[in-house]
């Protein structure tokens, strides 16, 4: 249900998949999306690395989307930190926004998304408040390290659009059944990379969750943020990834969890790269109860 790619499509809600259309229907009311993403939370600490710490929050209102995204890009920390501490990519911290507008089309059958992104490198506090997390917990403290291998600062600038196509009427020929299944690719362009994602995503309902898996693959033209200096990590071309997710919906709140299994988006690493996104959707209008205060009555007031 979070549109990802993994590495470098700056995370934000497809509100055409799975969990959210099957839970809040295809006519959306205005919704938030508060996410993070981290490696480290789910025990399952195969690669301690690259786009695994992220959080954002995504604003909804058919049919527009507007996300801000957070992000750290570091070397893998397992071998930067015992193996000769050589690092085999550039470290940074990313802040990126994202203007998204959606259409439908083939009878809802087919949906597309056009967007624009602008993403920056700089120092957002990112790694200073994750500095301070991991002196507060007693874990390994790794900022001055990072420090060593900052990329330069940079702002990258460009375009992009997803298609999706339901195929859950006759899937492939097949009997129908309760499953949504959904063809759709994911295209973009711009001074940091260009890549085409197609994916195949299977969801249903089952035990009052909804669950959902996908399948992607990746192929770069050019990658220049995995790229940028100091290391000048070689990108990978062509990268696979798979997702699986559950959600569950109380009263109007959707809440989900995902594990996404990868490789590093880096030549030379082909090692299992697994990380965990969770998350939470609300309507707008019950922000202020979710937050302990007044519900917001008419949103269209507070946004003006």
């Amino acid at each position: 249900m979070v549109f990802f790619a993994t590495y470098l499509s700056f995370a934000n809600v497809s509100f055409s998949s799975g969990h959210v259309s099957k839970n809040y229907g295809e006519d959306l009311p205005k919704l938030l999306h508060f996410y993070f993403s981290n490696d480290s939370v789910n025990g399952l600490k195969v690669s301690d690395a690259y786009f695994t710490h992220r959080m954002g929050v995504e604003y909804y209102h058919n049919p527009w989307s507007v996300n801000v995204d957070l992000s750290l890009l570091t070397p893998d920390m397992f071998k930067y930190q015992n193996e000769y501490r050589k690092a085999d990519l550039s470290f940074g911290e990313f802040l990126s926004v994202r203007i998204a507008r959606q259409f439908r089309q083939h009878e809802d059958q087919g949906k597309s998304e056009l967007y624009v992104r602008a993403v920056g490198q700089d120092r957002f506090g990112i790694a200073g408040l994750q500095s301070w997390v991991h002196r507060l917990a007693s874990f390994q403290d790794d900022y001055d390290l990072l420090e060593n291998v900052r990329m330069p600062k940079a702002l990258w600038v460009g375009a992009g659009f997803q298609l999706f196509s339901d195929l859950t009427a006759d899937p492939f020929g097949l009997p129908a059944s309760g499953a949504k299944v959904v063809l759709g690719g994911d295209g973009y362009v711009g001074s940091d990379s260009a890549f085409l994602a197609p994916f195949l995503e299977i969801s249903d309902d089952i035990f009052g969750m909804s669950i959902m898996g996908r399948a992607t693959v990746r192929a770069f033209g050019y990658n220049n943020i995995i790229a940028s200096g100091p290391v000048y990590a070689t990108p990978r071309k062509i990268n696979p990834e798979i997702k699986v997710g559950l959600a569950k919906q109380f009263g109007e709140y959707l809440i989900y969890a995902e594990e996404v299994v990868g490789l590093p988006p880096i030549v030379g690493n082909d090692d299992l790269f697994i990380k965990l996104n969770m998350g939470i959707i609300v309507p707008f209008h019950k922000l202020g109860e979710l937050l302990g205060g007044k519900v917001v009555q008419n949103s269209d007031e507070v946004l003006g």
